[in-house]
């Protein structure tokens, strides 16, 4: 994640090692042969106010006081950040990768002896798979910072749905 305000959830679970187990499982049998380059993970967009918001000065000074006060959100989902696999992704900026390792990525073999027997060494071209929201997904706290109050709106995916019951 690129910036403070971005939180990735991982509905339903609780546990230490889930991101790890849910990660895991986004490598299926339908990508044998492929290198899983990127997880593109959806986001949503989190303003602060909402029904069950608590803004007071007491809450300020506890832990997990932003996500507290913004019990607004937007009704979309959104492409937001990437899970880079490091083999593939040289240099990396907050939203897609700026340096692909293609000369790892060039070097599969052609040999059909060869490939038997470095099919799970040498994977073949990176592949995007995009992951739903009830799997993985961030939330995105747009309006962290006083200074940010308003911003929601400008982002083109207003913040007007009330979510007190969401996965924190």
């Amino acid at each position: 994640l690129h910036a403070p305000d971005e939180y990735l959830v991982l509905p339903g679970h609780r546990e230490r090692g889930a991101l790890a187990e849910v990660l895991e499982q986004q490598e299926t049998k339908d990508m044998w042969g492929y290198l899983l380059a990127f997880l593109q993970v959806k986001g949503v967009s989190f303003a602060r106010g909402g029904k069950d918001s608590d803004e007071s000065a007491e809450a300020a000074r506890q832990r997990g006081f932003v996500i507290k006060a913004s019990m607004l959100r937007s009704k979309e989902f959104y492409h937001h950040v990437h899970i880079v696999n490091p083999e593939y992704c040289l240099s990396s900026g907050a939203h897609c990768c700026y340096r692909e390792a293609a000369d790892y990525l060039a070097n599969v073999s052609t040999d059909e002896e060869e490939e038997e027997e470095e099919d799970n060494t040498r994977p073949g071209p990176g592949m995007t798979k995009h992951v739903r929201a009830s799997t993985l997904r961030v939330h995105h706290y747009v309006e962290m910072s006083e200074r940010n109050r308003g911003r929601c709106p400008s982002l083109k995916k207003p913040c007007d749905m009330e979510d007190g019951k969401r996965d924190r």
